[in-house]
């Protein structure tokens, strides 16, 4: 039975990768990409903020690619998930092996266990023994990383941020702590996406159950007691997901081949004469979640969706409502798309597949007319999804194939095959880049609400394959190479991208070598793998008697006659690296309207390929994270464009890494099933293994920090002066946390801040393992100064965890430590987290009333206490509480200018209240979600905030003062104009 190489890695739908996505925030990063993040809406519910933004990112439209809710390339930070690639066996139904092989060969039970794990994994993803950890990958707005699971222990793989991750029974959900002990709950209630790929290939692929691939995230808890909800709806639908091509042929023997002689010493059997191609369609089959809201306690947004008919059931972000506490719609979101193709004339089996969608037009405010555009290049000359017109990267080559197979491998084939009985005509394709045609589909345009636009020009990568030679030849996928932002009216502002590698020299210059400082992931030369290497396979239904004694004397076995096949795949996975791109650049450098740059330099590595312990080795092989440092920047020059590269300034970073876990990892195939594959007889082993193959790789917990950065100022004169900043950080057991940051001057000076925490009781608990409860500050190694931030959670009504208070030293009594001077006290909070009492570094107490449902505060009183005011029975409090108080009830139904009004009336008769009308009184009016409506000052003068009610953003303030006549009348103090930048 001849197996047709595919990637087994089971991944998520398309819609929830993108959520993986969000976070990068450069123009232009190493990977030549161009990003753009869209800020559209930004909401806090108490130390709870919530960003809504919309990102770009691409080097490269993949022809095959589905796209998510925002169409293709476009990706959102509305919610967040976890996911994850299942390798293997889906952890959590799985035994995980943790060594194999480790004595230089396979004893019996080792055996038995590579097959016990071949057998389980290409069953269906059930269970039994897996060699292979799933890898698990979250982004919790910006905040990104990947874990694995091994023996119920999480592991973090490359980070430098420790943050708490517990996983529930069977990895039914998980909760993450991140180091403020903020809680983001995934998977409650199964907010989860199942997927299984279905696979028509070859009988041997069976239909798999669908396995749990993400966990969506349902609530977000702060320490002051906020919460974020998410809500969501189910569908279910499938596509086709991947589709490639094999050849095999055999037309001689070739070498390696293994079989039985006649006593004429001819070969038995004779040597097969097989040419025979293979297709393989795999479809993606999927239950998953759309987000369809979500609360707080100060603001609801609702999601709308539209139909895709590309993907049945799967849907296009159609607009979103945001809500204020009352259930009023503040302001609206609104999206666009352009549609290509169409389902006409189409057969049923091939529905979807020439419909593409792209993001047009995304309007804000109340009216939408707050306008974002998007134009792309050549989206309508892309042909249908899994054509032939493709390079081996996936990316559109505008060449008329008939076959996927590469041509280039095609040709280092044949010479191979010279000299056999006969001669395959193997069909093929141009698998070759082909620029233009790798930009269409790509952004080319935005023009913003001001109808300033940013333009984007892009050109093909660049590698040099021979290093001898130094041949410059292009590659898959595009980089950015231009950038024009026209301010609509100004002058345009132009911003070059230059790849080469640069050195600085001893005259305060870059120096560019003139070639591509580029770097690739180049296992095709590394292993001659371009074409799928050797598969070796029994001739099927035929067994020959060969005997041995290799188990003892008097013994002999069955051997299978082997054969050797060559075998072409269309899918080569070139774009594997863990780090997630096929190709990385060391150097780019930005130039600014052709008189200023930014050259920024990166560590670029190729992963580390597994380990051969059996068999060919295969470029579907997942790769070790040995490369901690790659894409790290790691110094940046920037200068004027004058006679060359002047620099002005740079900085250089160093880095540091420690391993605290390695996991051995062990990854299986089979080309045929030996005669023997079920006996236990040890004699067998060798012959049996020949039909498999077993490659090791690595996964690190590791983590990384930068630990100093050297910045350097170079003078007219040639002089430089220099700072130099260098981070120390507490080792795991602390949390990786910043210990210090210390500074040294080019006049030998030096500054040093030392930060402490805490690791026991209620802050271990509540895993606020991050927050600093002191600080030193230290001059020339002398100490200045102490801060000592404090917490407790010993409330009036409740226990939950709050700050206290802040301290410093006595500047004048350094020695002993214990000397403090208070800073400002929090004395009081409610059960919702509203402080409600703080006392100032003078000791004066501030008691603060809150209103529109208790979500903000309505009133700080001065100088009284917070219990003594409770006891002002004549205002209608008592020792439980103010929420009877006229205030806030009136509000809690401020909907509108009159109700603004009646509320405002309120607050002028509670501030006459004999019980408190001798104390200083600040009032606040508000529209929720939108800002201060109000404010009133101890003196009783008002001033008033204007918003514009189609954007929200605030249009003019009125200040109160007397007329001519005396009477008080609200004067314009001030105007507001918005201009939206590129």
């Amino acid at each position: 039975m001849h197996s047709v190489d595919i990637d087994n890695a089971l991944t998520p739908t398309a819609s929830v990768y993108s959520l993986g996505k969000y976070g990068n925030s450069s123009s232009v990063d190493n990977k030549g990409k161009y990003n753009q993040n869209i800020s559209l809406v930004n909401l806090k519910t108490g130390n709870l903020s919530y960003s809504m933004n919309l990102q770009y990112s691409s080097n490269g439209l993949k022809l095959n690619d589905w796209g998510g809710r925002l169409g293709l390339l476009w990706s959102d930070n509305f919610t967040s998930v976890i996911y994850r690639v299942v390798r293997g066996i889906a952890d959590g139904s799985s035994q995980k092996v943790n060594e194999l092989g480790s004595g230089g060969g396979f004893s019996l039970e080792e055996y038995k266990t590579i097959r016990n794990m071949y057998e389980s994994s290409s069953s269906g993803y059930t269970s039994g023994k897996d060699g292979e950890s799933d890898i698990f990958y979250y982004n919790i707005f910006g905040l990104s990383g990947s874990f694995i699971i091994v023996n119920g222990e999480v592991i973090q793989l490359n980070y430098n941020k420790k943050i708490k991750i517990e996983a529930g029974a069977s990895l039914s959900s998980f909760t993450i702590t991140t180091d403020d002990g903020t809680k983001y709950s995934y998977g409650q209630n199964e907010m989860l996406e199942k997927t299984a790929y279905n696979t028509l290939c070859r009988e041997e692929y069976a239909t798999p159950m669908q396995t749990t691939s993400a966990w969506f995230l349902t609530k977000i808890e702060s320490m002051d007691t906020k919460t974020i909800n998410f809500q969501y709806a189910s569908i279910s639908s499938q596509h086709v997901d991947d589709y490639n091509e094999s050849f095999l042929v055999k037309n001689k023997a070739y070498p390696g081949d293994e079989y039985c002689v006649d006593p004429w010493g001819n070969p038995v059997p004779p040597v097969p004469q097989i040419m025979e191609t293979f297709y393989c369609t795999r479809s993606k089959i999927f239950e998953t979640k759309v987000l369809t809201k979500i609360t707080s306690d100060d603001f609801t947004i609702d999601f709308y969706y539209n139909n895709r008919e590309d993907i049945g059931n799967e849907k296009l972000l159609d607009h979103i409502d945001i809500k204020n506490t009352f259930g009023s719609v503040v302001n609206k979101i609104k999206f666009s798309y352009d549609k290509y193709g169409s389902n006409l004339s189409v057969p049923v089996h091939q529905e979807g597949i020439q419909i593409r969608y792209f993001l047009k037009e995304v309007k804000t405010g109340m009216n939408s007319d707050v306008s974002y555009q998007f134009q792309y290049n050549n989206p309508e000359l892309l042909p249908r999804r899994f054509s032939n017109n493709i390079d081996l990267m996936g990316f559109y080559n505008g060449k008329n194939n008939t076959s996927l197979l590469p041509g280039e491998f095609v040709q280092k084939l044949y010479p191979l095959l010279a000299g056999g009985s006969f001669m395959p005509s193997i069909p093929y394709g141009d698998r070759t880049p082909s620029f233009p045609h790798s930009q269409y589909g790509l952004l080319k345009k935005i023009t913003f609400p001001t109808k300033g636009t940013e333009s984007i020009e892009y050109e093909e990568n660049k590698i040099i394959k021979d290093t001898i030679s130094n041949l410059v030849l292009p590659y898959y996928g595009v980089r950015t190479k231009t950038i024009t932002l026209d301010g609509n009216g100004t002058q345009p502002v132009v911003k070059n991208y230059i790849y080469d590698k640069f050195k600085f020299n001893n005259v305060n210059k870059l120096v560019s070598e003139n070639k591509p400082s580029s770097r690739y992931f180049n296992a095709v030369e590394m292993y001659n793998d371009e074409f799928g290497g050797f598969l070796t396979t029994p001739v099927d239904g035929i067994i020959f008697n060969c005997a041995s004694s290799s188990s003892g004397p008097g013994v002999s076995y069955i051997r299978q006659a082997i054969f050797n096949f060559y075998k072409i795949n269309s899918y080569s996975k070139y774009d594997n690296n863990i780090y997630g791109d096929f190709i990385a650049y060391e150097n780019v450098t930005e130039v600014l309207n052709q008189s200023s740059y930014t050259s920024n330099f990166y560590s670029v590595w190729e992963e580390a390929t597994a380990i051969d312990l059996v068999g060919y080795h295969s470029l579907f092989y997942p790769l070790s994270n040995l490369r901690w440092n790659s894409n790290l920047n790691f110094a940046n020059y920037f200068g004027t464009i004058n006679n060359g590269y002047l620099v002005k300034k740079y900085l250089v970073n160093d880095y540091q890494y420690r391993i605290y876990k390695i996991v051995d990892n062990y990854t299986i195939n089979r080309d045929y099933v030996p005669m023997n594959e079920f006996s236990n007889n040890i004699a067998y082993i060798d012959e049996n293994l020949k039909a498999y193959s077993v490659a090791k790789y690595l996964l690190l917990g590791q983590w990384f920090n930068k630990t100093k950065t050297t910045e350097t100022t170079i003078l007219d004169d040639g002089e430089k002066i220099a700072k130099e900043t260098e981070y120390s950080y507490y080792d795991i057991t602390g949390y990786n946390n910043l210990k210090s940051v210390a500074n040294k001057y080019s006049d030998t000076t030096t500054d040093r801040k030392d930060l402490f925490y805490s690791y026991t009781g209620d802050f271990l608990q509540n895993y606020m393992v991050g927050i600093p409860v002191k600080t030193e500050e230290f001059k020339n190694d002398k100490i200045t100064g102490r801060t000592y931030y404090r917490y407790s959670k010993v409330w009036w009504h409740h226990e939950k965890i709050f700050p206290s208070g802040i301290s410093k030293t006595n500047l004048n009594a350094l020695i002993p430590d214990n000397e403090w001077t208070d800073g400002i006290k929090f004395d009081q909070y409610d059960n919702k987290g509203n402080l409600l009492q703080y006392t100032t570094k003078s000791g004066v107490p501030v008691t603060l009333l809150y209103g529109y449902n208790k979500t903000l505060p309505i009133a700080k009183i001065e100088g009284l206490d917070y219990t003594v005011f409770l006891s002002f029975s004549s205002l209608g409090v008592n020792a439980s509480g103010y929420d009877n108080l006229e205030i806030c009830q009136k509000s809690n139904a401020d909907v509108d200018a009159a109700s603004e009004e009646t509320l405002l009336t309120a607050l002028n008769n509670f501030r006459k209240n004999p019980a408190v009308s001798g104390y200083p009184i600040t009032t606040y009016t508000y529209d929720p979600l939108v800002g201060v409506t109000s404010i009133t000052s101890p003196s009783g003068i008002t001033e008033k905030y204007i918003y514009d009610p189609v954007t929200n953003r605030l249009k003019e303030t009125k200040q109160m003062e007397k007329d001519s006549n005396g009477n008080y009348i609200y004067k314009n103090s001030k105007e507001y104009q918005y201009n939206y930048k590129p």
